[in-house]
């Protein structure tokens, strides 16, 4: 699995500097930490964890530079006093739509899905999903 998303990257890397409009892959990897964690349970917000790290896998295929699918994988994590990573969180989501430089209109599926380990309260932490029909107006102005 790891030489697999190993190798999967070094590719993107490699044939992302000869991409020319037709067909596009878009990506980033993006780590963090979330200070304030909460989850919403049977409507009583509830404290999960003191902070929480995070990474984040996001691609997207566009083609003829205006035609996107996409999503993205997010796991969020704490940090044991061992230093072991405890994952109890992952998020999905699945976009498509049609795009130009300023505007986009798409669709958007997002689902969050518990990781149920040993160390997590599984009565406090519940699966939830959305969906959005969306259209986004991007701009730029130039202060300086």
């Amino acid at each position: 699995m790891k030489k697999t998303l190993i190798t999967t990257l070094m590719l993107a890397i490699i044939f992302s500097s000869y991409a020319d409009g037709i067909l596009d892959f878009e990506y980033f990897l993006e780590a963090g930490y979330m200070p304030m964690d909460k989850t919403l349970s049977n409507n009583t917000t509830l404290k999960v964890f003191d902070g929480s790290e995070y990474i984040t896998f996001d691609g997207e295929i566009i083609l003829l530079q205006h035609i996107f699918i996409g999503g993205y994988m997010r796991s969020q994590f704490y940090l044991k006093e061992d230093l072991a990573t405890v994952p109890y969180y992952m998020d999905f989501t699945f976009r498509f739509g049609i795009k130009t430089e300023n505007f986009e209109f798409g669709f958007r599926h997002t689902c969050l899905h518990p990781v149920l380990s040993s160390y997590v309260n599984r009565s406090t932490i519940q699966g939830a999903g959305y969906e959005e029909i969306y259209f986004k107006f991007k701009g730029k102005v130039s202060i300086f």
